[in-house]
């Protein structure tokens, strides 16, 4: 349960990088992150890595 958020920190983080809309089929909503893919996407690389590192070094 600990590692659910910083891998769906990670998980989030490359799906922005590469593909820079977030869309709800429920809602019919679009988020367009197009101009901030990388730096959106790149913060919560990072924060899921470190996130991810704090876990397993707890772990020991």
């Amino acid at each position: 349960m600990k590692f659910l958020l910083p891998v769906v920190s990670v998980i989030l983080g490359i799906k922005l990088i590469i593909d820079p809309m977030l869309r709800s089929a429920k809602y019919g909503t679009v988020f367009d992150f197009s101009g901030f893919n990388y730096y959106i996407g790149g913060f919560f690389l990072i924060f899921g890595v470190i996130m991810l590192a704090e876990v397993l070094k707890k772990r020991r």
